[in-house]
C-alpha cells in the first residue's frame, strides 16, 4: 500500500470518525492556537503510536490552514520525536512513533503533544484542528487503545 493510499484511507476513516465524534462532542479540538496533550499511555514492543490530525475548518481551499507540530515525549518529558505538518481545510494526515529499542515484554510510557503554530494575522479565523490518537499492534493491525478525548485533571 502506497503512502497516498494510506493517506486517502486515513482521511476517509477520519471523516467517518469525525461524523461520529462530532455528534458526541468528545474529540480533542485545537482552536485559537492552543495545544493538546493525550496524557500518558503505554507502547509495547511491536506497537505503533499514531496521532491523526484533521483540519476541520470546512472544505474550501481558501479556508484557514492548520499548521501543527506533533511531539512524542517519554514519562520524564524527554523529546522522542517531533514532526510538523501543514493541512488545508478538509485534509488529514498522521504521525507515527515506534520504539525499535523495545524488546518483547517491554513497555515505554509516552504522551503525544500537538501544538498549533500561528500562521495568519489576527484578522484571519483560526483553523479548527481535530486530533485523535491510537496505539496498534504492527503485526496484526489491531488497535489496543484509541484516544479521542483527553482532559486535564483540575
Amino acid at each position: 500500500m502506497t503512502r497516498r493510499q494510506r493517506i486517502v484511507g486515513t482521511a476517509a476513516l477520519l471523516a467517518l470518525t469525525g461524523l461520529w465524534v462530532s455528534q458526541r462532542a468528545d474529540a480533542i479540538i485545537i482552536v485559537n492556537s492552543k495545544g493538546v496533550d493525550t496524557g500518558m499511555f503505554g507502547v509495547a514492543a511491536g506497537d505503533t503510536a499514531r496521532v491523526h490530525i484533521l483540519n476541520g475548518s470546512g472544505f474550501t481551499a481558501d479556508g484557514p490552514v492548520c499548521v501543527v507540530e506533533v511531539r512524542f515525549v517519554d514519562s520524564a518529558g524527554v523529546l522522542l520525536s517531533r514532526e510538523q505538518m501543514k493541512l488545508v481545510p478538509g485534509q488529514a494526515d498522521f504521525v507515527d512513533f515506534m520504539d525499535p529499542a523495545l524488546r518483547t515484554g517491554e513497555r515505554r510510557h509516552v504522551r503525544a503533544m500537538v501544538l498549533q503554530m500561528l500562521t495568519g494575522g489576527f484578522d484571519q479565523p483560526a483553523p479548527t484542528c481535530i486530533v485523535t490518537a491510537e496505539v496498534f499492534d504492527n503485526r496484526t493491525g489491531q488497535a489496543g487503545i484509541i484516544i479521542v478525548n483527553s482532559h486535564p485533571v483540575r
